[in-house]
């Protein structure tokens, strides 16, 4: 099993039965994800940056 397929199991359930539909949702399930990592990331660093003014 490929990387790619354990990361898009990992975000859910299959979404299509196409696989290439299925993969495509997968993508910007992860793009999604990744959006709110680095929101979150950079929400921290703001307050961890400013923890003692």
């Amino acid at each position: 099993m490929t990387y790619w397929r354990i990361l898009a199991k990992a975000l859910g359930e299959k979404a299509h039965p196409d696989p290439r539909i299925a993969d495509r949702i997968a993508l910007v399930r992860l793009t999604i994800l990744l959006s709110y990592l680095g929101t979150n990331v950079m929400i921290c660093a703001g307050v961890l940056r400013h923890w003692n003014d």
